[in-house]
Order: structure tokens, then C-alpha cells, then sequence
């Protein structure tokens, strides 16, 4: 077994009497961003690179923080999250570039309140788009839109001619040659309910609830939104993943729409569900990710994972019956990679990774002295160097 620590190859030579045989190596590192709790109640960014943990930076006006998305180019590491004061009532959006923070400039009539997802992409020009959500001074709604090369762009919140959408965020990204997608919601103004749209080059479009059970149920709920964008290679077309929201705004009815056609994704026996992640296996096996039940309470569900629409439940050790998974990657091989955390009722959340459902914890670590109790993994990136 080779564990790889730091970029680059070796090769590898096992020598057992007079017989001799040599490996070259080039290694998959596995990155996971999140953050963990100290006993103080801090709660702090961090990441882990093949299970060492590194805490991030952050200041004594702002001890909080947590780390959302990460890239790599070449040897620099940037990973995206937020720094918080004491009670996160002011929260900076920021980058970390090889452990150094930068915040990101909010302009005039605008504040952060944190959120979700913050990710980094680049394009083949090497400009740099870090996707967020900001909230109005005016009205205190939240403007969907991007960071390009360190300067905010909000993203169209035109519904229909005449007609601007009260509040709105991003869930996705996906980009192909010629586009550059956005996925999420838009608050219609006359219905107060969320409408599910894309961003394409920056330009807004609305996608219908189609048929079947969202369609057939829209009335009830307070919506929809747009959970995923997966296109080629990892799907033959761009397709687009869709859940509603119930009374409240917890997702139901995972739904695909590809070239105009909507198919519902099975939740084994639950309405509640949503996907954040597809992709399609060298084998031709599509791999899906999200949420059943953990959308609704981290303490009654189980994480799980689709196969080829299947639902599969992923392992939890005994005393922790409970947990969701965040994201995943696969390996040449198509070795499986979940991250996660567990959990019970009565004990902490602890972060952890599931490596072809053999779980694997990872380490909480100590700050400043003071031993951490939980923690939170959220995001993994997978670099084969």
C-alpha cells in the first residue's frame, strides 16, 4: 500500500531474495474541505489532504470560518468558505491560496451572511469565477452572482419582461466549451414561491415543472429549484436535476430533465430528496449523490448514494446510525469516494469518508490547544498528480 504525501511520482521497488520488481507511481491525493468544533465553540476552517488536517487561517475579530469548495493549479492549493466574528453576525466571504486568506470585496449595499456552497472555477483563459450569493442593504434579499478576478457581478434576476425576481440563489456550476452554467431558484414576485432557472452566459432562463409529481403537486408547494447541472462527458447531453420544495422548503421529488424530458429519480419509499452530484463510471454505471431524509433532519436518515438510480445505503458503525453525504469522486480504477458525517442522538457529528463503503474517520485534531469535539466534512476533490 502507498499513501502519497506530496505532489509528484516515485517508483516504487519491492526486493524479496534475488528476485526484484519495480512500480511507477503517480498518486491520487484526496482533498476535503469543512470545518471542525472546538470545546470552546469556535467553530474553525479546515481541510484535509489525504486525511491530514490543516486549519486555515483566521483572526481574532474573526475566529469563526468554514471552507466550502477547493481547487488545484499545479502546485497552488485555493480553497474557498467564509470567516465569521464570535456570533457569525458579520461574515466575509474569502479564499485561502496556499493557506494565505483574501477576502473577496462586497460592494456598497451589500453584506454576506455566509451560505453554502462558495466555489472557485477558471477558465481556459485563466480568468477566475468564484461563485456566491450577497444580500441587499435595501431589502435584505440575497443577490445570486460571481466573483470575477476579485470583482462581484450580480447574475439577471429578470423572470419575464417587467417582472424581477424578489431573492434568488446559486446550487451548481457546470461548464462546457462554449458555456458557462449556473443552476439554482428565483423567487417569483406575484406567487412568493421559488422558480427553478439556469444561468447560461449569464443570461436567465426559466424551466418549467414539466409533468409528473412535481408538476402535478406545484400547488402545494412553496416551489422548486435547480439542484444540479451535469453535461458531457459524464452524461451524454446536458441534463438537468430538479427537486421541489414542501411547506417547508424542504426538498421533495428529485426529477431529471434532459432534451425536454423529465423522469422521475426514485427516493426508496420517501418523498423527500434532492441530488447535488452525477456522473458516469468508465463502465457506463451513473453514480448520483444527494440527499433522502437528511434533507429533512440530519437525525433520521442514513447516508446513501445512487447506483444507476438504485438507492445504496452507505455503512455507519455501530452508535452512530445516523449521517449524510456531501459529495464524491472516483478514482481511475472507479474506486467510490462519499464524504460525509455521521452521527446519533446523543453524540457529536464527527466527519468522516467512505472509500468503496469502508468508512474512514478523520481526524478532528486540536486548536490552540484545546481539543476539538465535532466536526463537518463537506466538499472532496480528488487530483490525480
Amino acid at each position: 500500500m502507498v499513501t502519497v504525501l506530496s505532489v509528484g511520482s516515485a517508483t516504487i521497488t519491492a526486493t524479496s531474495g534475488s528476485i526484484s520488481a519495480t512500480c511507477d507511481i503517480t498518486g491520487n491525493v484526496l482533498f476535503i474541505t469543512g470545518s471542525i468544533i472546538t470545546s470552546s465553540g469556535n467553530q474553525v476552517p479546515v481541510y484535509w489532504r489525504n486525511g491530514v488536517q490543516t486549519i486555515l487561517t483566521t483572526t481574532p475579530d474573526q475566529p469563526n470560518g468554514t471552507t466550502c469548495g477547493l481547487s488545484t493549479s499545479g502546485n497552488d492549493i485555493i480553497v474557498c468558505g467564509y470567516k465569521a466574528n464570535a456570533d457569525w453576525s458579520s461574515v466575509t466571504p474569502v479564499y485561502w491560496q496556499n493557506g494565505n486568506s483574501h477576502a473577496l470585496a462586497i460592494p456598497t449595499g451589500y453584506y454576506s451572511t455566509g451560505g453554502e456552497w462558495i466555489d472557485q472555477s477558471t477558465d481556459a483563459a485563466g480568468n477566475s469565477y468564484i461563485r456566491g450569493t450577497l444580500v441587499s442593504r435595501a431589502n435584505h434579499n440575497n443577490i445570486p452572482g460571481y466573483w470575477l478576478n476579485g470583482t462581484w457581478t450580480p447574475l439577471s434576476m429578470t423572470l419575464a419582461p417587467g417582472v424581477t425576481a424578489s431573492s434568488g440563489d446559486i446550487n451548481t456550476t457546470y461548464w462546457d466549451s462554449t458555456t458557462k452554467y449556473w443552476g439554482g431558484w428565483l423567487v417569483d414576485p406575484t406567487t412568493n414561491k421559488q422558480v427553478p432557472v439556469y444561468w447560461a452566459n449569464g443570461v436567465v432562463s426559466v424551466v418549467s415543472l414539466g409533468t409528473g409529481q412535481i408538476a402535478s403537486d406545484a400547488a402545494t408547494y412553496n416551489g422548486a429549484f435547480i439542484s444540479s447541472i451535469v453535461g458531457p462527458p459524464d452524461l451524454p447531453s446536458v441534463t438537468f436535476f430538479l427537486s421541489a420544495n414542501d411547506s417547508n422548503y424542504r426538498p421533495m421529488d428529485p426529477t431529471m430533465l434532459t432534451n425536454g424530458m423529465y423522469t422521475p429519480v426514485s427516493t426508496g419509499g420517501t418523498s423527500n430528496g434532492v441530488i447535488w452530484f452525477a456522473s458516469t463510471l468508465k463502465n457506463g454505471t451513473i453514480i448520483a449523490q444527494g440527499g433522502i431524509g437528511s434533507s429533512v433532519n440530519f437525525y433520521n436518515a442514513a447516508p446513501m448514494y445512487w447506483k444507476n438510480w438504485q438507492v445504496i445505503q452507505l455503512t455507519t458503525p455501530n452508535g452512530y446510525p445516523f449521517g449524510n453525504a456531501g459529495s464524491w469522486q472516483y478514482t481511475d480504477s472507479a474506486d467510490l469516494v462519499f464524504t460525509g458525517n455521521i452521527g446519533s442522538t446523543t453524540t457529536e457529528q464527527l466527519p468522516v469518508y467512505w472509500l468503496n463503503n469502508s468508512i474512514v474517520s478523520l481526524p478532528l485534531g486540536s486548536y490552540n490547544g484545546i481539543s476539538n469535539i465535532s466536526g463537518e466534512a463537506k466538499n472532496c476533490t480528488l487530483v490525480n498528480y
